[in-house]
């Protein structure tokens, strides 16, 4: 897991998500889980208690400017990966991210 200070070497738009999820839930709502390391356009979302259960976010500059996907702790054929993908969404609105984001962490 990582700070929300270790995210340099994302995009501009991600380190503004970021901040916008921050400034919203507050410093210790979330864990950044960064499974994406070498994509500057995505981040991981965890769950500061679980953070096997986390929201994979890809930020666009063009709509729909999200996307999401609602992951949990690998089992099954997923069991050798760090998460099991859960349902997917395509999402336009900060807010809706947001509410999203903080709906599947709680």
């Amino acid at each position: 897991m990582e700070s929300c200070d270790s995210i340099s070497s994302k995009s501009e738009s991600v380190r503004e998500f970021v901040r916008a999820l921050t400034e919203h839930l507050g410093p210790e709502a979330f864990v950044v889980v960064d499974h994406w390391d070498a994509d500057p356009s995505a981040i991981g979302i965890g769950k500061p208690a679980d953070p096997k259960v986390l929201v994979h976010v890809r930020v666009y500059d063009v709509a729909p400017r999200y996307f999401l996907s609602f992951e949990r702790a690998a089992v099954g054929e997923w069991a050798d990966h760090p998460y099991t993908p859960g349902e997917e969404l395509s999402v336009d609105t900060l807010s809706e991210v947001l509410g999203l984001v903080k709906k599947h962490i709680a």
